[in-house]
Protein backbone atom coordinates (compact mmCIF):
# COMPACT_ATOMS: atom_id res chain seq x y z
CA UNK A 1 0.00 0.00 0.00
CA UNK A 2 1.95 3.24 -0.92
CA UNK A 3 -0.12 6.73 0.78
CA UNK A 4 -0.26 9.67 -2.02
CA UNK A 5 -1.19 13.46 -2.17
CA UNK A 6 -3.61 14.67 -4.35
CA UNK A 7 -3.47 15.25 -7.55
CA UNK A 8 -2.92 19.06 -6.78
CA UNK A 9 -0.24 17.81 -4.45
CA UNK A 10 -2.32 18.79 -1.51
CA UNK A 11 -1.70 16.10 1.28
CA UNK A 12 -4.44 17.60 3.42
CA UNK A 13 -7.80 15.37 3.15
CA UNK A 14 -10.70 14.65 4.77
CA UNK A 15 -12.17 10.31 5.54
CA UNK A 16 -15.29 9.72 3.02
CA UNK A 17 -15.57 6.02 3.12
CA UNK A 18 -14.17 2.93 4.34
CA UNK A 19 -14.38 -0.41 2.90
CA UNK A 20 -12.29 -3.63 4.94
CA UNK A 21 -9.23 -2.71 2.95
CA UNK A 22 -9.23 0.39 1.43
CA UNK A 23 -9.91 4.49 2.67
CA UNK A 24 -11.29 6.89 0.21
CA UNK A 25 -10.92 10.80 1.02
CA UNK A 26 -11.71 14.02 0.06
CA UNK A 27 -8.93 16.55 -0.59
CA UNK A 28 -9.51 19.21 1.74
CA UNK A 29 -8.14 22.00 -1.25
CA UNK A 30 -10.24 21.11 -3.98
CA UNK A 31 -12.82 18.09 -2.86
CA UNK A 32 -11.20 15.31 -5.58
CA UNK A 33 -12.31 11.97 -4.41
CA UNK A 34 -9.47 9.16 -4.23
CA UNK A 35 -8.47 5.95 -2.58
CA UNK A 36 -5.69 6.42 -0.16
CA UNK A 37 -3.29 4.79 0.57
CA UNK A 38 -3.41 2.85 -2.98
CA UNK A 39 -2.81 -0.89 -3.25
CA UNK A 40 0.61 -1.80 -4.75
CA UNK A 41 1.71 -3.34 -8.29
CA UNK A 42 1.56 -6.53 -7.53
CA UNK A 43 -2.00 -6.54 -5.87
CA UNK A 44 -3.28 -4.08 -8.97
CA UNK A 45 -1.54 -7.18 -11.57
CA UNK A 46 -2.79 -10.08 -10.04
CA UNK A 47 -6.63 -8.41 -9.39
CA UNK A 48 -6.68 -7.82 -12.90
CA UNK A 49 -5.04 -11.45 -14.24
CA UNK A 50 -8.34 -12.98 -12.03
CA UNK A 51 -10.80 -11.11 -13.63
CA UNK A 52 -9.62 -10.83 -17.47
CA UNK A 53 -11.92 -13.54 -18.42
CA UNK A 54 -15.05 -12.33 -16.84
CA UNK A 55 -14.90 -8.82 -18.28
CA UNK A 56 -14.35 -10.32 -21.75
CA UNK A 57 -17.43 -12.97 -21.13
CA UNK A 58 -19.49 -10.20 -20.06
CA UNK A 59 -18.86 -7.54 -23.02
CA UNK A 60 -18.78 -10.14 -25.79
CA UNK A 61 -22.79 -10.47 -24.23
CA UNK A 62 -23.17 -7.32 -24.91
CA UNK A 63 -22.14 -7.00 -28.58
CA UNK A 64 -25.21 -5.51 -29.76
CA UNK A 65 -25.86 -2.95 -27.39
CA UNK A 66 -22.59 -1.78 -27.16
CA UNK A 67 -22.49 -1.08 -30.93
CA UNK A 68 -25.61 0.81 -30.79
CA UNK A 69 -23.62 2.95 -28.45
CA UNK A 70 -20.25 2.99 -30.09
CA UNK A 71 -21.84 4.08 -33.42
CA UNK A 72 -23.26 7.19 -31.84
CA UNK A 73 -19.56 7.91 -30.34
CA UNK A 74 -18.37 7.39 -33.61
CA UNK A 75 -20.78 9.77 -35.14
CA UNK A 76 -20.01 12.60 -32.27
CA UNK A 77 -15.92 12.27 -32.73
CA UNK A 78 -17.02 12.71 -36.53
CA UNK A 79 -18.53 16.21 -35.88
CA UNK A 80 -16.15 17.39 -33.47
CA UNK A 81 -13.64 16.84 -35.81
CA UNK A 82 -15.88 17.87 -39.22
CA UNK A 83 -15.48 14.90 -40.88
CA UNK A 84 -16.09 11.42 -41.52
CA UNK A 85 -13.24 9.93 -43.05
CA UNK A 86 -9.36 9.85 -42.57
CA UNK A 87 -9.47 9.95 -38.79
CA UNK A 88 -7.01 8.34 -36.98
CA UNK A 89 -8.26 6.89 -33.63
CA UNK A 90 -6.66 6.18 -30.25
CA UNK A 91 -8.96 4.79 -27.70
CA UNK A 92 -7.56 3.78 -24.15
CA UNK A 93 -8.46 1.15 -22.15
CA UNK A 94 -12.38 0.37 -23.74
CA UNK A 95 -12.46 -3.37 -23.07
CA UNK A 96 -13.16 -5.44 -26.33
CA UNK A 97 -13.46 -2.47 -27.77
CA UNK A 98 -16.70 -2.18 -29.92
CA UNK A 99 -15.33 1.73 -30.73
CA UNK A 100 -12.63 0.73 -32.56
CA UNK A 101 -14.84 -1.69 -34.73
CA UNK A 102 -17.30 0.79 -35.31
CA UNK A 103 -14.50 2.82 -36.24
CA UNK A 104 -12.90 0.47 -39.07
CA UNK A 105 -16.61 0.64 -40.77
CA UNK A 106 -15.77 3.65 -41.86
CA UNK A 107 -12.52 3.13 -42.84
CA UNK A 108 -10.62 5.11 -39.35
CA UNK A 109 -7.03 4.00 -38.37
CA UNK A 110 -7.44 2.50 -35.08
CA UNK A 111 -5.22 1.65 -32.20
CA UNK A 112 -6.14 0.99 -28.41
CA UNK A 113 -4.48 0.43 -25.45
CA UNK A 114 -5.51 -2.11 -22.67
CA UNK A 115 -3.76 -3.22 -19.43
CA UNK A 116 -5.82 -6.60 -19.97
CA UNK A 117 -3.86 -8.61 -22.24
CA UNK A 118 -7.08 -11.08 -22.92
CA UNK A 119 -9.46 -7.82 -23.93
CA UNK A 120 -6.59 -6.70 -26.08
CA UNK A 121 -6.18 -10.26 -27.65
CA UNK A 122 -9.94 -10.29 -28.11
CA UNK A 123 -10.06 -6.73 -30.15
CA UNK A 124 -7.13 -8.06 -31.84
CA UNK A 125 -8.75 -11.46 -33.45
CA UNK A 126 -12.12 -10.41 -33.60
CA UNK A 127 -11.54 -6.96 -35.25
CA UNK A 128 -7.88 -6.51 -36.43
CA UNK A 129 -7.41 -4.11 -33.91
CA UNK A 130 -3.37 -2.55 -33.44
CA UNK A 131 -3.38 -3.34 -29.81
CA UNK A 132 -0.90 -2.26 -27.18
CA UNK A 133 -0.81 -4.30 -23.90
CA UNK A 134 0.63 -1.73 -21.15
CA UNK A 135 -0.46 0.69 -18.36
CA UNK A 136 -0.69 3.79 -20.37
CA UNK A 137 0.47 5.94 -17.19
CA UNK A 138 3.98 4.52 -18.33
CA UNK A 139 5.97 5.38 -21.94
CA UNK A 140 4.56 4.10 -24.70
CA UNK A 141 5.85 3.59 -28.14
CA UNK A 142 3.27 5.45 -30.20
CA UNK A 143 3.95 7.95 -33.29
CA UNK A 144 3.66 11.83 -31.39
CA UNK A 145 1.07 13.89 -32.47
CA UNK A 146 -0.59 11.21 -34.79
CA UNK A 147 -3.93 11.11 -33.80
CA UNK A 148 -6.88 12.91 -34.66
CA UNK A 149 -9.01 11.40 -31.64
CA UNK A 150 -8.33 9.78 -28.32
CA UNK A 151 -11.32 8.25 -26.48
CA UNK A 152 -10.99 7.50 -22.97
CA UNK A 153 -14.23 5.99 -21.94
CA UNK A 154 -14.65 5.04 -17.98
CA UNK A 155 -10.83 4.61 -17.79
CA UNK A 156 -9.14 8.05 -15.86
CA UNK A 157 -11.04 6.57 -12.68
CA UNK A 158 -8.82 3.43 -13.73
CA UNK A 159 -5.54 5.14 -13.32
CA UNK A 160 -3.37 5.49 -10.87
CA UNK A 161 -1.60 8.52 -12.46
CA UNK A 162 -4.20 10.20 -14.27
CA UNK A 163 -2.42 13.53 -14.98
CA UNK A 164 0.43 11.63 -16.56
CA UNK A 165 -1.92 10.25 -18.64
CA UNK A 166 -3.11 13.50 -19.74
CA UNK A 167 0.36 14.49 -20.36
CA UNK A 168 0.80 12.01 -22.87
CA UNK A 169 -2.34 12.57 -24.66
CA UNK A 170 -1.55 15.51 -25.29
CA UNK A 171 2.12 14.46 -26.83
CA UNK A 172 -0.01 12.04 -29.23
CA UNK A 173 -2.47 13.72 -30.22
CA UNK A 174 -1.85 16.05 -33.61
CA UNK A 175 -2.37 19.67 -33.54
CA UNK A 176 -6.45 20.25 -34.14
CA UNK A 177 -7.26 16.68 -32.32
CA UNK A 178 -9.52 15.95 -29.84
CA UNK A 179 -9.69 14.05 -26.60
CA UNK A 180 -13.01 12.59 -25.00
CA UNK A 181 -13.22 11.37 -21.64
CA UNK A 182 -15.95 10.04 -20.15
CA UNK A 183 -16.28 9.18 -16.27
CA UNK A 184 -18.92 9.16 -13.33
CA UNK A 185 -19.73 12.41 -11.42
CA UNK A 186 -18.76 12.07 -8.01
CA UNK A 187 -20.54 15.16 -7.57
CA UNK A 188 -24.26 14.61 -8.78
CA UNK A 189 -26.86 14.06 -6.10
CA UNK A 190 -26.97 9.42 -6.43
CA UNK A 191 -24.02 9.79 -5.50
CA UNK A 192 -23.87 11.93 -2.32
CA UNK A 193 -27.13 10.36 -1.51
CA UNK A 194 -26.15 6.76 -1.78
CA UNK A 195 -22.47 7.88 -0.40
CA UNK A 196 -20.13 4.22 0.16
CA UNK A 197 -23.09 2.28 -1.32
CA UNK A 198 -22.73 3.95 -4.82
CA UNK A 199 -22.03 1.22 -7.47
CA UNK A 200 -18.73 3.12 -8.58
CA UNK A 201 -16.96 2.69 -5.52
CA UNK A 202 -14.95 0.13 -6.22
CA UNK A 203 -11.56 1.22 -4.14
CA UNK A 204 -9.33 -1.95 -5.53
CA UNK A 205 -10.43 -0.77 -9.36
CA UNK A 206 -11.61 2.81 -9.12
CA UNK A 207 -8.97 5.27 -7.58
CA UNK A 208 -10.39 8.70 -8.37
CA UNK A 209 -13.82 9.90 -8.11
CA UNK A 210 -14.54 13.09 -10.06
CA UNK A 211 -17.07 15.64 -10.14
CA UNK A 212 -17.90 18.76 -12.43
CA UNK A 213 -15.80 20.88 -10.73
CA UNK A 214 -12.61 18.31 -10.47
CA UNK A 215 -12.68 17.73 -13.87
CA UNK A 216 -12.78 20.61 -14.94
CA UNK A 217 -9.52 21.78 -12.85
CA UNK A 218 -7.87 18.87 -14.11
CA UNK A 219 -8.36 20.05 -17.90
CA UNK A 220 -7.75 23.41 -17.42
CA UNK A 221 -4.30 22.84 -15.56
CA UNK A 222 -5.19 23.78 -12.39
CA UNK A 223 -3.89 20.97 -10.66
CA UNK A 224 -0.57 21.36 -12.00
CA UNK A 225 -1.00 24.48 -9.68
CA UNK A 226 0.78 23.56 -6.01
CA UNK A 227 -1.39 25.55 -3.07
Amino acid sequence: MTTISCCCNTTRHKKLFATKEYTIVSCSYCNLGFVNPQPDKETLSSFYHSTQTYYVENYARKESSKMRDTRRKRRRISRLLGRKSDISLLDIGCSCDFLLAAAQDRKWETYKIDRSKKESEYARKTYQVHALVTDFSHSISLPPKEFDAITMFNVIKHLQNPLSALQLCDDLLAPEGILIIGTPDFGHSKAQQLGAQWPDIKPLEHFYYFSRKTRALLFIGEFYRVP
